[in-house]
């Protein structure tokens, strides 16, 4: 038994309408024949506009700070850093920061002097090895003197509890810079 289909005529429309989508982008894209302009001539053009419009704006351009850039990447570089245990000891993982420089007066505080320049900032962080081991103490970062410290301190962390704010003895992680 043959099928028929009912609508002949919406299959024909569709037909069409693809002859006519196909050709048409056959037609709307340029060839060699048609196109005045080549790859080249493009780029040409495009690095003619980029030249101009460079050149126009180029009075109000400037490069701040340029006489320090060569000294950027060691102003990025922190002057000194140290892992400190709970005791005071100075370990491996250190960078200008050697035992002779810190002092561990009482519980919780940490002194630093004898540094080869004075700091001028710092951040200190628990070291959380193994994991769970400093709870939830807080480490906190000064530099200049402080009374419990001995004379000539340059900078001091000290490790708290934050519920009651006592001392408490925790290994951190430090860095100064100046």
């Amino acid at each position: 038994m043959k099928r028929r289909i009912r609508h002949w005529w919406t299959v024909a429309i569709a037909a069409v309408v693809l002859v006519a989508a196909g050709t048409g982008a056959a037609l709307a894209r340029p060839s060699s024949s048609t196109s005045g302009i080549t790859p080249a001539q493009v780029k040409k053009i495009a690095k003619s506009v980029a030249d101009a419009e460079i050149a126009r704006l180029a009075p109000t351009l400037s490069v701040k700070n340029a006489l320090t850039a060569n000294s950027a990447i060691s102003a990025n570089s922190p002057a000194f850093y140290a892992q400190v245990t709970g005791a005071g000891a100075v370990t491996t993982n250190s960078l200008g920061i050697a035992q002779g420089n810190v002092s561990h007066p009482q519980r919780g505080l940490y002194c630093f002097s004898g540094l080869r320049s004075a700091p001028k900032g710092g951040v200190a962080i628990l070291d959380a090895l193994p994991p769970g081991a400093s709870g939830a103490n807080l480490a906190q970062v000064g530099v200049g003197t402080f009374a419990r410290c001995p004379a000539g301190t340059q900078a001091l962390v000290g490790t708290i509890r934050p519920d009651s704010g006592d001392p408490v003895d925790e290994p951190f992680f430090v860095v100064l810079w100046s």
